[in-house]
């Protein structure tokens, strides 16, 4: 292992973290709903998730005064409320540094190429804080409520809370294969990456489903 390749390495990680994370939010709208949405400012969509009524900035009169009377009173109740709508954005950091991840391990075990550690350890220890700060966020981006919803987000809000628990148990696995070199502790490790990486991809699916829809990745 070298300093320059893991410096690449690192770079490729946090690169591709800061260019999905530079993404527009506003793909993300609707992503969570907003605490205590009224019937006259949100609704039940086709595919199960809430959808609003009216585009946000086109809504009547009577949704606007809805979604006021919605909205948190207390400081406490607007913090939580404000620090949710960062959700969407630190969401994006865990989700491409383990794709990161795992593709520089998948490779160094396919090629039989040296592992770049140094970088690996640094991402997975991000990926794990911020896979944690993103939970939650989303949970502040429901009101600390569970079940409160539609199928769609109670599943997205199980899913990814799941996804933190799996990437602190990869860090965990990761650095106690650094310290003990053995087979066992590789493969926990292994298995835990991998199953961080299919809970993303599919909890990734269900939150473009809250946006677009099941059928948005139809060809």
């Amino acid at each position: 292992m070298t300093t320059r390749s893991s410096l690449r390495a690192l770079g490729a990680g946090l690169l591709g973290a800061a260019l999905i994370w530079a993404a527009p939010s506003g793909a993300h709208e609707g992503h969570a709903p907003k605490p205590g949405p009224s019937p006259a400012a949100a609704a039940v969509g086709p595919h199960g998730g809430m959808e609003m009524a009216t585009p946000e900035g086109q809504m009547s009169a009577d949704g606007r005064r809805a979604a006021a009377d919605a909205a948190p009173k207390t400081f406490g109740g607007r913090l939580v409320n404000w620090l949710g709508r960062w959700h969407p954005s630190v969401v994006h950091f865990p989700i491409a540094l383990f794709i990161v991840v795992a593709v520089i391990e998948a490779r160094a075990l396919l090629l039989r190429r040296e592992r770049v550690e140094e970088a690996t350890r640094l991402m997975v220890a991000l990926g794990a804080l911020s896979a944690l700060a993103a939970t939650v966020l989303g949970w502040m981006a429901m009101g600390w409520t569970y079940g409160r919803y539609d199928r769609l987000h109670t599943a997205h809000q199980t899913l990814g809370t799941s996804i933190a628990l799996l990437a602190l148990g990869v860090w965990w696995a990761h650095e106690r294969w650094l310290g003990a070199r053995q087979r066992g502790a590789g493969v926990v490790y292994a298995v835990l990456l991998a199953a961080t990486v299919a809970a993303i991809g599919i909890n990734g699916f269900i939150g473009g489903a809250l946006v677009r829809g099941l059928d948005h990745l139809n060809f």
